[in-house]
């Protein structure tokens, strides 16, 4: 027998199963209880959130033959075809593979006939951001003026690359982030269901390593369950993810207060195979602590992201900030980033501080600016008293008080 990966066995098949993302599901169920979706929708957020599973969700809701609502009945033939992904009028296509322009028409020349078998002729296209120039150059017509029979539901990591045409034609619909607390909730009751044995506590270092990413999470515990014979334990976990080496990557994250040292001990660090993304992040939790104590941080800062909001307080502190601790939290923030540990450690430094420092200049001038206009105010107020001042004053030499008054207002 087959078998099929946690992902994908309890992937949602109704909005119901669905977690996390109230906000995103509420617009979707309205708007398909009410027959008003839009006839584009694009979906936006990290890996691992839902993004493909909310679209295929909206297409068996479109064509389920029982007809059109927010719950589909899963059971009839239409359903089945697409959580199959062999329904005829459900176009579901990688971007990432698809990036030509022929091909990109080719899919478009779909649109104009109508669906096969169900209501709508629905187009799934993933990663979009990864379509060329010419691509969405032919694809904005079709997005703009959609055959009534069409549905184009859109998804990406990246929101930034897709041009601003094609976003203003698409109703948009972020996905945040999974938090801890509910990958722990929806891991805890996988392993119920798969009535695999496991310790609750060891399921948290896996959503922390998760790092939003619901897909993640439970690839890691299918490792787990593997690695630990049907049964998720905490000394199964902390093999898995290194949670062993834990205390003394934080010791040794303590012992780096220069750039050079840093690169040494990274080769080190490789060469006892603490190669991994989970490692990035401790080390780059354990440098952000480290840089903001090594300046007593007097703001109380929980987070490095809100020290850097400050942009003041960053530029006041940024020479007396150990370099080796700002080399490392730029190196493994850059590792996190594009899923590899083998970049160079000097060169991301200094990129970081370049860049870092023109942005904190430029809102440092904002905030000038800002601070001259206050005081340009005030000096106008404190002219036009003077002006007042002065008035009175011409006002008193033409009208001379008495001698009782000049007393008066001396007193």
């Amino acid at each position: 027998m087959e078998h099929m990966n946690l992902a994908r066995k309890y992937r949602p098949q109704k909005f119901d199963d669905y977690v996390g993302q109230e906000l995103a599901v509420r617009a979707v169920r309205n708007s398909l209880k009410n027959q008003t979706l839009h006839s584009s929708l694009l979906f936006t957020g990290t890996r691992g959130v839902g993004k493909t599973t909310m679209a295929r969700l909206i297409a068996k809701c479109l064509n389920c033959e029982k007809g059109v609502s927010d719950t589909p009945c899963n059971t009839c033939s239409s359903c089945r075809a697409i959580t199959e992904g062999r329904h005829v009028d459900v176009h579901e296509v990688d971007a990432a593979s698809r990036t030509k322009v022929e091909e990109t028409k080719d899919l478009l020349s779909q649109a104009q006939y109508a669906p096969n078998g169900g209501r709508y002729r629905i187009f799934i296209i993933d990663e979009v951001h990864m379509l060329s120039q010419s691509s969405f150059n032919a694809l904005l017509k079709t997005l703009e003026e959609p055959p009534s029979h069409v549905k184009f539901l859109l998804a990406t990591t990246d929101p930034q690359k897709i041009p601003v045409t094609v976003i203003s034609r698409c109703i948009q619909l972020p996905l945040s982030a999974m938090s801890m607390s509910i990958i722990q909730d929806r891991m805890s009751y996988i392993l119920t269901q798969e009535r695999v044995s496991f310790d609750k506590e060891a399921l948290e270092p896996i959503a922390q390593a998760a790092n939003g990413s619901m897909r993640d999470a439970l690839t890691m515990l299918d490792h787990a369950v593997a690695l630990g014979d049907g049964n998720v334990s905490m000394s199964v976990v902390s093999a898995m993810l290194g949670l062993d080496k834990e205390d003394m990557i934080m010791r040794w994250v303590d012992t780096i207060h220069t750039s050079d040292t840093a690169l040494q001990q990274l080769d080190s660090m490789r060469m006892r195979a603490w190669d991994n993304e989970y490692t990035a992040q401790l080390i780059l939790r354990r440098a952000q602590h480290n840089l903001l104590q090594s300046v007593g941080n007097q703001h109380d800062f929980e987070l490095w992201d809100k020290a850097v909001q400050n942009a003041v307080w960053m530029i006041e502190h940024w020479n007396a900030f150990p370099a080796g601790y700002v080399a490392l939290q730029y190196w493994a923030a850059h590792c996190i980033d594009h899923k590899q540990m083998h970049s160079d450690l000097e060169v991301e430094k200094d990129v970081a501080m370049v860049e870092f420092q023109a942005v904190a200049e430029e809102q440092v001038n904002v905030a000038a600016s800002e601070q001259s206009h206050s005081h340009g105010v005030d000096d106008q107020e404190v002219l036009a008293q003077d002006e007042a001042s002065e008035t009175e004053d011409a006002h008193d030499v033409e009208s001379p008080k008495s001698t009782s008054e000049v007393q008066t207002s001396l007193f």
